[in-house]
């Protein structure tokens, strides 16, 4: 699954957040790229803005945040993918298991 998507040369990119994920993203976050196809490794980014407006990407709704690059890397262009990580702070173990199942619960209920 691509969460990831470079989209210009001056070294930026797209990142699909999942709309259950998209409140805990913020500007000035920062996080790392993993380039398909580059065996380097990660790659520092900073979260340069999030649209607000929710998109369908192969049957999911995303929010697309716009990351910048923190150092400039050579060998990437328009068009590549990859995968996407980007720092929510600390959380524990427990809270990590059971935050999608209080999210399913706190969606059901609601209706």
């Amino acid at each position: 699954q691509t969460l990831m998507e470079l989209v210009t040369p001056e070294q930026r990119a797209v990142v699909y957040v999942g709309e259950r994920d998209v409140q805990r993203v913020k500007a000035g976050q920062t996080g790392r790229i993993l380039v398909r196809g580059r065996a380097e490794g990660a790659i520092p980014v900073r979260v340069v803005r999030v649209n607000p407006a929710a998109s369908v990407v192969r049957g999911k709704n995303v929010f697309e945040a716009e990351v910048e690059l923190v150092k400039p890397t050579a060998g990437l262009g328009p068009g590549m993918s990859g995968v996407a990580k980007l720092n929510d702070g600390f959380t524990t173990t427990l809270a990590a298991l059971l935050r999608p199942m209080a999210d399913e619960l706190r969606l059901r209920m609601w209706w």
